[in-house]
């Protein structure tokens, strides 16, 4: 085996240490430094040319490693290379990081700043859900493309090399892996695009997946997809397509953790199928005669805490006088787990003295003061310096 790394990124809870540390650049530095070539020396052949291979477990705490529920993976840790010191990017949610990933860049670089985010262009009146790839297909219409700085597919399509993502998360988060997958760059491939018409980008590939492998189950049966999704990787993926870098999005242990809590029966059976389905994959890349000459990678999105405090927000601003009533017309909420997101349809001096005031009375729970932005358009832009 060519090499082994397991990253895990530390809990929802140590927000201000992972605002100051990132691996996504790293990781894609490497990335390309591995397999593009150099001017002046030939191309390695398809018979020996490497294979990175990415396993991105969603809301895998590193404790939640151990020779019962993942075998697989303890055993990589322990022959391989374990990255202690990986934070997630902030906002610590799937989305933000998986289009870290996919860029190797900040938020702040790649128009991706939450699970929910406000684009007028997309919806006047709310904030859309990325997690919805209907909806970031809206956004590359508005503003001409999802992520606005280029991304892995793109660096790897220009040297002549090839991305495959495959993701059993959300759809939108399939799509954040590869984001110009349809135009040419790569192969983005996510059963529920849109069910039995739509199950990868570029078209080709998806004429391919479905008509070999069928409709996936819905996104209720989360085992069941990822079980899919990685059967189209391992029988198809690896066959057919040779990529250079597979990146395996491996969807069921977040939703349990949220639903049931981590360590809980559910969220150790989801990680234990999960497991399974990694040896699985390994195990086939070995078939293939591919392991000695791959790279294996392990990490996650982010971590998991649990809270024991609620705040209703809703409450909080309509007492502050900042918001009147449930109606959106003067502040749309938008809420995701224990985050949220506040679009404000009054742009003056005295409102954002407002707000600062309100998140400055409240320090426990407020980790935001205010950001100012300029909106070009409908779409939000960092502000002139």
């Amino acid at each position: 085996m060519g090499s082994l790394a397991v990253i895990s990124p530390i809990s929802h809870s140590e927000y201000s240490k992972a605002a100051m540390k990132i691996l996504a650049p790293v990781l894609c530095s490497v990335l390309v430094g591995l397999l593009v070539p150099v001017k002046g020396f030939c191309q390695t052949p398809r018979d020996s040319k490497p294979l990175i291979a990415i396993f991105i477990v969603d809301g895998l705490r590193p404790d939640s490693i151990n020779t019962l529920d993942t075998p697989t993976i303890a055993r990589l840790r322990k022959e391989g290379v374990e990255y202690l010191n990986s934070h997630s990017i902030f906002p610590t949610v799937t989305r933000v990081n998986a289009t870290a990933l996919a860029t190797g860049t900040y938020p702040v670089l790649n128009g991706i700043v939450g699970n929910s985010m406000f684009v007028s262009g997309v919806n006047q009146r709310t904030a859309f859900d990325t997690g919805d790839y209907k909806q970031l297909l809206k956004l590359e219409q508005v503003s001409g493309r999802i992520a606005t700085v280029e991304t892995l597919g793109e660096i790897l399509q220009r040297n002549r090399r090839k991305l495959v993502t495959v993701s059993s998360g959300s759809t939108g988060n399939g799509f954040l892996l590869n984001p110009t997958a349809a135009h040419g760059n790569g192969i983005a491939i996510h059963g529920l695009f849109d069910p039995g018409k739509t199950a990868a980008y570029p078209k080709q590939i998806s004429d391919a997946v479905i008509q070999r492998f069928g409709s996936p189950p819905s996104e209720r049966d989360e085992i069941g997809l990822m079980n899919w999704t990685d059967n189209v990787l391992r029988e198809y993926v690896l066959q057919d397509l040779l990529p250079d870098v597979v990146i395996d999005w491996e969807g069921p242990l977040d939703s349990a953790q949220h639903v049931n809590g981590v360590g809980s029966p559910q969220a150790k059976e989801a990680l234990h199928q999960i497991d399974q389905s990694i040896s699985r994959t390994i195990s086939k890349i070995e078939a293939l005669g591919l392991l000695s000459r791959t790279d294996i990678i392990i990490g996650s999105d982010h971590g998991f805490a649990h809270n024991t405090d609620a705040v209703n927000l809703l409450d909080k601003l309509v007492t502050a006088g900042l918001k009147k009533g449930s109606t959106p017309r003067t502040l749309s909420l938008q809420a995701k787990g224990n985050r949220f997101c506040c679009t404000s349809c009054r742009r003056n001096e005295k409102n954002s003295a407002n707000w600062l005031g309100f998140c400055n009375s409240n320090p426990r729970w407020i980790l935001f003061s205010l950001a100012m932005a300029r909106m070009d358009s409908g779409v939000f832009r960092e502000p002139s310096r």
